[in-house]
């Protein structure tokens, strides 16, 4: 979602992950710390969250062109076979 993740934990890594995945505070349960970040607000709105149904058509399009290949695929076969014969 491109956004700038802030992650506090009590058990385990507590850090900030930038948009592009970087990670510019990482503090290890070793012990207690504190840091001070800066988080940017984003007032965008991701293509997903936009239009939720989306992931769904695209699912549903590779479902459909995999299956279409796939039955393609064994009619070629199956002619083949009869023309060997």
């Amino acid at each position: 979602h491109q956004r700038t993740m802030v992650v506090a934990t009590t058990t385990g890594v507590s850090g900030v992950i930038s948009p592009s995945g970087n990670i510019s505070h990482r503090v290890t349960d070793s012990g207690a710390s504190v840091f001070v970040a800066e988080a940017k607000l984003s007032n965008s709105v991701a293509v997903i969250d936009r239009y939720p149904m989306c992931r769904y058509l695209f699912v549903s399009v590779l479902f459909m062109f995999v299956l279409t290949r796939r039955v393609r695929a064994r009619f070629k076969k199956l002619n083949a076979d009869r023309l060997a014969v």
